[in-house]
């Protein structure tokens, strides 16, 4: 089998999906592509200025987590083995470029020599286009790390805590052309026992790692049923306004 990564350079996570796939498949992982425009802190801000004014960015947020959260992203610079995501795949022995575009002429046109029979988003941060759908044989998989469709869109670990959810998941589906809303193939529940988002969201990536490679063995098996969602719920949420941080904190919940 012949299977291509996409995700994304943030060493903090990213390593914690991908180690298990990397080890069952590292014979048939021929490819990794890192985007080259995952947005940092300056291009939120920048892409998301009017929000942030309207819900009073960052005082919205309690001091006691922006200080944590600096305080990781030193720790993160300093105390981490590998110093970006090519590091780390490096020393797992995989081959990996940037990418900037999966849209592109040229770049589907290099998807399609490389003839996957999967693809396999883990996490990314673009869209796939039709033309991309359908170069690999089996298809294209995107992990999600929220229930869906409950929680599509990100920050699932958030807005469990916001909304006082007793049960967190993540979920492996089928990429289509839409934001997380193709087939489901394997999910993942784990209860909420936290009140920190990062420590839920390092559980709910623990959790999900294996189910990865579940999705990856379904997709091109015989039996690839995709499991009924047509009777839940469904939401998309993204970034929270300053009432969200209010009823977030009133459940005593914080980010770090």
């Amino acid at each position: 089998m012949r299977i291509v990564i996409f995700t994304v350079d943030d060493v903090d996570f990213v390593p914690k999906i991908l180690d298990p796939l990397l080890d069952r498949y590292k014979d048939s992982i021929i490819h990794i592509y890192v985007s080259d425009s995952f947005p940092g802190p300056l291009a939120i801000i920048k892409n998301n200025l009017f929000f942030f004014i309207k819900n009073y960015y960052p005082f919205c947020i309690r001091i006691s987590d922006l200080f944590n959260f600096a305080l990781g992203i030193i720790k993160n610079k300093f105390g981490k083995e590998h110093a970006n995501i090519y590091k780390y795949l490096e020393h797992k022995g995989a081959t990996a470029t940037k990418i900037e575009s999966i849209r592109t002429n040229l770049f589907l046109k290099e998807l399609k020599d490389l003839n996957p029979d999967v693809c396999v988003f883990a996490p990314f941060d673009k869209i796939a286009c039709p033309n991309f759908l359908t170069i690999p044989k089996y298809g294209s998989l995107n992990v999600h790390l929220g229930k869906l469709p409950s929680y599509r869109g990100g920050l699932s670990a958030f807005w469990i805590l916001r909304y006082g959810d007793k049960e967190a998941g993540a979920s492996v589906h089928k990429v289509d052309t839409g934001i997380d809303t193709g087939e489901l193939l394997e999910e993942v529940r784990l209860p909420v026992n936290t009140n920190s988002m990062k420590i839920l969201m390092d559980e709910t990536i623990e959790k999900t790692a294996p189910a990865i490679i579940k999705a990856v063995e379904k997709l091109t098996s015989d039996n690839c049923n995709a499991i009924d969602i047509s009777e839940r719920e469904s939401n998309y949420y993204y970034m929270p306004t300053a009432k969200d941080f209010s009823e977030f904190y009133k459940r005593g919940c914080r980010l770090i």
